[in-house]
């Protein structure tokens, strides 16, 4: 009896050392993935912004590859903008990098506002707005408004407000101007009326190179008979089938947003 005593304290002593050891049931240890907080940032000239390494409690070692565009604190991560223009940050661990694009344009808030007052007698309503959904927000302008609106779209070139070029909407309400926008497509949208032959037109205005293109357009006629055209102007399309057409709107003429133009009183 004495030696199964003896036998059995050694086994629950034996246990007792390997308990510790091992995880208990069900438990899942899993250290947190190491990345960075941001990997895309966009500054306007003299903003700032802090980089973090997370999931990890070392210190990583920052670099740019632009000083000039965009500068970081080698120790801190702090982003400093500098310069218009592109620069990689980079934070290395070990043997391991990770980086963010950053992205520096001009302060166009006050380029902008500036612009305004000094066009206030031009212009009445304006909107800013992201257009391509990179780089500079343009600015969207009206003037007097009425059965139809003229807009000019306005962007940033070498610290000045430049026209990137106009269109034109049928149908705008005087007393709630508006302006309609496709995100899919990153394009403005207008539409109308045709007068006398009867009928309606459809556009989409996209930035590129700094300038507004026209890059998809279709117009229905009625007068003498029904016609149905698309293509990428009024004058770069073709004649087509009723239910093409129909497809050719459903594909780019759907789902706009509409944005309520503000009055300018910069």
């Amino acid at each position: 009896m004495k030696k199964f005593f003896k036998t059995l304290v050694m086994a629950v002593l034996c246990l007792a050392l390997v308990l510790p050891m091992a995880p208990f049931v069900g438990e899942e240890v899993q250290a947190a993935a190491v990345k960075l907080n941001k990997t895309n940032v966009t500054l306007i000239l003299n903003q700032s912004v802090s980089l973090k390494l997370t999931g990890t409690t070392k210190k990583p070692v920052w670099t740019s590859s632009n000083t000039k565009v965009a500068a970081v604190g080698r120790s801190t991560g702090k982003v400093t903008a500098k310069k218009i223009g592109t620069a990689s940050i980079t934070a290395k661990l070990g043997s391991k990098s990770y980086r963010c694009k950053v992205t520096v344009v001009p302060n166009y808030q006050k380029l902008y506002k500036n612009f305004l007052a000094a066009n206030k007698s031009k212009i009445k309503w304006y909107y800013v707005l992201n257009v391509d959904q990179s780089g500079v927000p343009e600015l969207i302008t009206a003037g007097d408004v009425g059965a139809y609106a003229n807009y000019e779209i306005y962007t940033i070139k070498n610290q000045k407000v430049v026209l990137a070029g106009e269109y034109t909407a049928r149908g705008i309400s005087m007393s709630n101007p508006t302006f309609k926008y496709n995100p899919k497509y990153k394009c403005l949208y207008s539409e109308g009326w045709i007068n006398y032959i009867g009928g309606a037109y459809g556009n989409l205005y996209g930035m590129s190179g700094g300038k507004l293109v026209h890059k998809y357009h279709a117009r229905e006629e009625h007068n003498p008979k029904d016609v149905y055209y698309t293509g990428k102007t009024d004058t770069n399309c073709k004649q087509v089938s009723r239910a093409t057409y129909k497809k050719f709107c459903e594909k780019y003429f759907k789902n706009v947003k509409t944005y309520r133009l503000k009055a300018n009183r910069v």
